[in-house]
């Protein structure tokens, strides 16, 4: 990131009529008025006097230094929070799908600068519609919080995970399809063995997910848009759903593979 972009990103601290006043003009006036009135009426000696007023001079200093520091602290502080929830998911505390698209993109651009491959995948929760319509709003979002717990626990620390509607999207950053394949086999493996309470008369619900994935090599591929890769990913996920699910499908340019 160019320092520009970091300049860019830096909260822009308001400080308010009123702390202007009082900072810089109120406290000053009010120190001087009173230095006078002691110089004045010889309460003190001059000398003493000329080190009492540097002291308190420096210590104004130092205090307007803390309290402007500390305004830029809380508001920096703030800033951040809200860039945070600007691309975090309220429900799965997952990216958002449009922030994973700037993410998607940025790995793009790296794979073709350094002559890198990386896969991407999509992932949805075997009838997850009927269980959506079955059960109501309430345990389909709690299904999908556990779920993206889940699935967040078990992938790499490198790996980004997403939500997207009722699905989930994740990149694998400079991750060939071997290994990707190895780790959403892991992740369906895992989540077959995941159970609800739906707290109804059926009682337990056994979750399993399908998932559909693809390898992209933008510096010999190509495809090199991201919304190309992502539809890719997901013939892939409707082949692995088309098939009972509980899968994870292959497919790239020209070849399919389970």
């Amino acid at each position: 990131m160019s320092d520009s972009d970091n300049e860019s990103n830096q909260p822009i601290v308001k400080i308010s009529i009123a702390q202007k006043i009082g900072i810089f003009f109120l406290i000053p006036l009010f120190v001087v008025i009173m230095g006078f009135i002691i110089y004045d009426m010889q309460l003190v000696d001059p000398k003493v006097f000329a080190v009492a007023g540097i002291i308190i001079f420096f210590t104004f200093l130092a205090t307007v230094y803390l309290f402007i520091r500390r305004l830029v602290t809380k508001q920096y502080a703030a800033y951040k929070r809200m860039e945070l929830l600007a691309i975090t998911d309220e429900l799965t505390q997952l990216f958002t799908r449009d922030h994973f698209n700037d993410l998607l993109q940025n790995e793009m651009a790296r794979a073709v600068r350094h002559e890198k491959v990386f896969c991407c995948a999509l992932i949805e929760i075997d009838g997850f519609r009927e269980i959506k319509q079955k059960y109501g709003s309430q345990i389909s979002d709690e299904i999908l919080q556990d779920t993206a717990e889940s699935l967040k626990d078990d992938l790499r620390v490198i790996d980004v995970l997403a939500r997207d509607d009722d699905r989930f999207i994740c990149l694998f950053p400079e991750t060939g399809i071997e290994p990707a394949l190895f780790v959403t086999k892991r992740l369906r493996s895992i989540m077959e063995g995941e159970t609800f309470d739906t707290d109804e008369k059926d009682g337990i619900m056994n979750l399993t997910i399908s998932i559909g994935i693809t390898e992209s090599n933008p510096g010999s591929d190509n495809v090199v848009d991201i919304l190309k890769i992502v539809d890719i990913a997901d013939k892939a996920l409707t082949i692995a759903i088309d098939q009972g699910g509980n899968r994870v499908e292959y497919l790239n340019n020209t070849t399919q593979s389970t």
